[in-house]
């Protein structure tokens, strides 16, 4: 299924032609890295559809774009381990021949011109800049649902990531916390018990 068509089936009031010119616009005159995560939650599209519409943009714009991957798979036995990778697009099919299996290959992220932003570090910031720069820290609750009356300590100022895996798991839990709200038992209505 084209992009387009998923655009419209999502029923978004967005466009194809918009998320491009955005495309454009940040990747193109701002020189800023752009993931597939960012372009999902900037347009509240699902990330199924980033991908393709980052792929698509990747097509039109290949002399001036430069993509990472997300490549995952197993390893040949003895150790049969299942890897999660970020890769330039010169590396792809180098990476592919060297598993068993490939469970999943798509866009990561897209940079301009044609060096890859491939760096771990680099897709990490761009990454955690973009999921702040949606998610403010002041809309972060805590645990009893009340609003924090000073955010905390933004996370490059705590402490330097030691590990991709860390570093993974350190998004994550930020996006989580963004998005959070308390969660309370549904409300049952009261059953009267006929005499």
């Amino acid at each position: 299924m084209e992009a387009s068509s998923i655009l419209k089936a999502a029923m978004s009031p967005v466009t194809k032609d918009a998320v491009f010119k955005a495309l454009e616009e940040e990747i193109g005159d701002k020189s800023q890295v752009v993931t597939y995560k960012w372009l999902g939650r900037q347009y509240g599209i699902p990330y199924d559809m980033s991908k393709r519409l980052l792929y698509e943009f990747m097509t039109l714009h290949c002399q001036k774009v430069s993509a990472t991957y997300l490549l995952s798979g197993w390893t040949p036995p003895p150790s049969s381990q299942h890897i999660i990778r970020v890769v330039p697009a010169s590396d792809v099919n180098r990476q592919k021949e060297a598993l068993a299996e490939v469970t999943s290959l798509h866009v990561y992220a897209l940079a301009a011109g044609k060096d890859s932003p491939a760096d771990a570090a680099a897709l990490f910031n761009a990454d955690t800049a973009q999921a702040e720069a949606l998610f403010p820290l002041s809309s972060v609750l805590s645990r009893d649902g009340a609003s924090q009356d000073s955010p905390p300590e933004p996370l490059s100022t705590l402490r330097s990531v030691q590990s991709v895996q860390e570093a993974a798991a350190l998004s994550s839990l930020r996006c989580c916390a963004a998005e959070a709200a308390p969660l309370r038992p549904p409300r049952r209505p009261a059953v009267e018990v006929p005499a």
